[in-house]
């Protein structure tokens, strides 16, 4: 078979039949999907009354004391993360403090009590 001095793919006849080839497309890459974001826990809708008023007393007396238990738990893990945040913030904003000027300093911009602000 004798060699074709036309390349394939240029859009010069080449050895198909003297037929044109369409130029090669090149799409831009799909973008690729982005990870999901966790799912936020949605809190269940608060109960009516209503609902409570069938179950018997020591049910009641265990959901009231669990209910309980977990509000206490995220306000405690709530509020520590939010000291936390709050005290590193309060010590990076000591460091660039000159020496003695950090009570002076607390009281013109801590929003807090004085006793808060050395917890």
């Amino acid at each position: 078979m004798p060699l074709n001095r036309h390349s394939p793919g240029n859009g010069t006849p080449a050895s198909n039949g003297g037929q044109m080839r369409k130029p090669l497309r090149i799409s831009p890459p799909k973008p690729q999907p982005q990870p999901a974001e966790p799912a936020k826990e949605v809190p269940a809708p608060a109960p009516e009354i209503g609902e409570f008023k069938n179950l018997e007393t020591p049910e009641l007396i265990a959901i009231l004391n669990s209910e309980h238990r977990a509000f206490l738990g995220c306000l405690r893990r709530g509020l520590k993360d939010h000291a936390r945040r709050a005290g590193a913030a309060l010590t990076v904003l000591k460091g660039r403090l000159q020496h003695g000027s950090w009570g002076e300093w607390v009281k013109k911009n801590f929003k807090g009590s004085p006793a808060m602000e050395q917890l």
